[in-house]
């Protein structure tokens, strides 16, 4: 008996020394963590400073447009997007006329973009991401995403609110992307499948990192695509771009979003 008690008391000796040092590694982390996430922070706030214009409220439930940059470093001019039109009302026995991103459209006539970027915010099922995907569409976009050069299809599901708008077009964007979270996993199969052909002088995924998307988990393919193949200058319409991140990767994407702000300011 002497010796079952010696051997369990050491025992739990073990296990408490092993949970102590785990715990200290986690608070070490937490800890790299912290300081990572206030530097994007510190990133953020700098950015804010400087370029007022472009702060919103983040909700993480968010859609949002770059409108563009055009002019130089104190100069915005025409936007690559000024704002969108209901050309004709959709029918009133449709589902989209009882969307109230759709109604409330109809009701102002025109939505402007007046800064570089712009947010929707509402909550679920009011048509943000509707609207922005009949923007897409309408600028010449894959309804499932990536560039205006994409032309995969795998369920033809978008609604037809493009044909009822309008945009209004200013300068012509260098690049564009639109990101549309819950069909990147096709956009991805779509670039595996692309770059099979052997006459390709460039793989497609060169331009995302040179890792297949497929092979990463769904946050680092989604920041493979925010690091790797934006450049600026460039209408970028992105739909729930934070539904893959944890929260403190939602911070990298909106570091990574005031990069490219900064760039295009700096070199337009």
């Amino acid at each position: 008996m002497a010796s079952g008690y010696k051997f369990s008391l050491q025992k739990l000796l073990e296990i408490r020394e092993e949970k102590e040092e785990e715990s200290k590694r986690l608070f070490t982390e937490s800890q790299r963590q912290k300081q990572i996430t206030e530097n994007e922070l510190n990133n953020m706030r700098d950015s804010y400073d400087k370029y007022k214009g472009m702060h919103a409220e983040l909700p993480y439930d968010m859609r949002f447009i770059t409108t563009g940059f055009s002019g130089g470093a104190h100069m915005i001019k025409n936007r690559y997007i000024s704002n969108v039109k209901m050309a004709t009302p959709p029918a009133a026995d449709s589902y989209l006329a009882s969307l109230p991103a759709v109604r409330c459209l109809s009701s102002m006539g025109q939505l402007s973009f007046d800064a570089p970027v712009t947010f929707f915010v509402g909550e679920n099922g009011t048509g943000k991401s509707t609207l922005l995907e009949a923007i897409a569409v309408s600028y010449g976009f894959n309804p499932e995403g990536g560039t205006r050069n994409f032309n995969f299809s795998t369920q033809d599901s978008h609604s037809s609110l493009y044909e009822h708008i309008q945009l209004g077009r200013g300068d012509y964007p260098k690049d564009g992307y639109f990101l549309r979270a819950e069909s990147f996993y096709n956009l991805a199969s779509n670039i595996d499948e692309l770059d099979q052909y052997p006459d390709r002088s460039r793989h497609i995924i060169d331009s995302y990192g040179g890792v297949s998307l497929h092979r990463q988990s769904h946050g680092e393919s989604f920041l493979s695509l925010i690091h790797n193949r934006f450049g600026g200058n460039g209408l970028y319409l992105l739909d729930e771009p934070e539904a893959a991140l944890s929260p403190s990767r939602i911070l990298t994407l909106i570091a990574g979003c005031m990069n490219w702000f900064n760039r295009t300011l700096s070199f337009s």
